[in-house]
């Protein structure tokens, strides 16, 4: 019997001509397919066998409220931090703004602004899929876009919050000398440089897809050494450093602190 005579029960649709049965390897499989059935985009389950266990949320969990709300919550988070990044713009006075902050900010705006493309139902499904079956991967520039906006924020973000701490460790406790046109130009370099750097190796890899969650991003693969495990040393690098800058404290003035 082919795959046009199947009949497959509801939510499942019919398995097309070339797309290959059973490939639990959902870290490069982009569709999941069994007995001639498929199970539609977006699917975040772990197997196919588990089709009796299956309900309309486990299959289409970014269509569920609480998936729905987040990405609410992301996008009145864009619209806030935009407001306070104008606010820094306009009146730098009153806001206290400084470089690293309006940096903070707009990190913050790439982060959050990744929800507009699952804020309803039709982009989510032009972002998170190529077809009803297949998820969204390098192909579909939505997603490509979506994910270099995630990893692009998650590093500027981590990193524009500690700045300041790698700045201070440089000239108090290495002696480095140096200041205005240089040090704007290190701190680029650090805190833009390397999140454009994780960036634009995730796109080339070609490994960005809809995988799980609700949002595309680095394929499960790569995520931990482009995502991650940077995210993670960011923090713990800069209160190591923080530590070590606690015996030149009486120092800091010098430096406006």
């Amino acid at each position: 019997m082919s795959n046009s005579t199947i009949v497959c029960p509801y939510p499942f649709l019919p398995q097309p001509a070339g797309i290959s049965s059973l490939n639990l390897d959902l870290a490069s499989s982009l569709t999941t397919c069994f007995a001639g059935c498929c199970v539609p985009c977006p699917y975040q389950g772990t197997s196919p066998l588990e089709a009796s266990l299956l309900t309309i949320e486990t299959l289409y969990p970014s269509y569920a409220p609480r998936f729905v709300a987040a990405d609410i919550l992301n996008v009145v988070s864009f619209c806030l931090t935009f407001v306070l990044l104008v606010t820094y713009l306009v009146l730098p006075g009153p806001s206290q703004a400084n470089y690293p902050k309006v940096c903070l900010a707009i990190s913050l705006c790439m982060l959050n602004g990744a929800g507009f493309f699952t804020i309803n139902s039709t982009v989510r499904d032009l972002t998170l899929c190529n077809d009803a079956i297949s998820s969204a991967n390098y192909t579909n520039w939505r997603c490509m876009f979506q994910a270099l906006l995630v990893v692009v924020g998650a590093h500027g973000a981590a990193l524009w919050v500690s700045v300041r701490v790698y700045t201070l460790f440089a000239l108090v406790v290495m002696g480095r000398t140096g200041g205005g046109w240089k040090l704007f130009v290190a701190e680029n370099l650090f805190a833009w440089g390397i999140p454009f750097v994780f960036g634009i190796t995730t796109l080339a890899s070609k490994q960005t897809r809809f995988i799980y969650g609700r949002w595309c991003g680095p394929n499960s693969n790569i995520a931990p050494a482009v995502l991650y495990y940077p995210i993670i040393v960011y923090p713990l690098k800069s209160t190591m450093l923080t530590r070590r800058l606690i015996p030149y404290r009486t120092w800091l003035p010098r430096y406006g602190y």
